[in-house]
Order: C-alpha cells, then structure tokens, then sequence
C-alpha cells in the first residue's frame, strides 16, 4: 500500500479530487491534513483516533506509514524548522517522497535560507530591493516576465527530454 499525506495550508477541493481521482487504485491510501485556521485541523481517512492527532508529524516515525508528502499551499512558515528538517530527513534517511505544489501566492523568495529550499529543484535567486524595483519601473509598466533557467545537469534529466515524435 502506498501512503500519501496531503498536507494543505487552507481548507479547500483539492482532498475531494484527488480521491475520486484515486478510487479505482486500491493500492494507494491518501490521508488529508488540512488547516482550517490557525488553531484547527480537519482530518481524513486517517488509519486510527492517534494518527496526526497533534496535527502535522513532529517525527520520523509519524512520518514512517507514508511513503510521499504533499505540502499543498504552505509557505515555510507554516512549518517550524523542525517539521522542515524532519521533511529533509525523511526524504535522506527514509527515502520518502515531498511535493510541493502551489502557485505565486506560495511559492517566492520565502523558501530561501530554509531546510526545505534543498528540496527545490531550483535555485532562488536573490529578490531585488522594493525600492530598486519601483525605482526601475513606472507604475503602469508591467512585471518583468519570469525565466526559467534549469542548470545542464536537471536538463540532462528524462523528465525534460523529448521524444523524436513530439
């Protein structure tokens, strides 16, 4: 059986998907973790009353029973530096598996300097001043596009290679 524990910041439809989604595979369980406030937690499909009781794993046997993390919607603030040491750990000494998934209003500068950065497949970039970014723009001049620049080692990698027929 493969475990997964979605970990979402915010209470929303991703847990409802992503399990009708996985209804017709017996084989993986996924188990939801998802703030509701800052003192709340909403379970679900846990495997008994104790699981997660305290919410989000504090150690690696809390983490042993899954094999992938999802992290949906969290900044790193959401997690102490522990629970993102932990995260490192569990992925170096357990080989699990963490996802990160997110859009703009979670993914920026933040994650620089934490445990979690090295699980990034990028590198970020030191963010420009806000007063050297408005000095360099007028008002009504639109946002510099964002580039991706992969270094030839992730290019190297079959996840970004393409087939003859594409």
């Amino acid at each position: 059986e493969l475990r997964v524990l979605l970990a979402k910041g915010a209470l929303t439809w991703e847990y409802k998907f992503i399990r009708i989604a996985l209804l017709g595979d017996p084989a993986i369980k996924l188990t939801g973790l998802s703030r509701t406030s800052s003192s709340s937690v909403l379970y679900q499909n846990v495997d008994n009353a104790s699981e997660l009781k305290d919410g989000f794993p504090k150690s690696l046997d809390q983490l042993s029973p899954f094999s992938v993390v999802v992290l949906s919607r969290m900044r790193p603030a959401d997690l102490s530096a522990a629970q993102q040491q932990l995260l490192l750990d569990y992925c170096g000494k357990m080989g699990g598996g963490v996802l990160l998934i997110g859009g703009a209003e979670t993914f920026d500068t933040a994650w620089r300097g934490t445990p979690l950065e090295q699980l990034l497949p990028l590198q970020l970039a030191a963010a420009p001043s806000l007063a050297s970014t408005q000095a360099s723009r007028s008002p009504q001049a639109p946002l510099e596009p964002f580039r991706l620049q992969l270094p030839p080692e992730a290019l190297a990698l079959s996840a970004f290679q393409q087939s003859a027929s594409e």
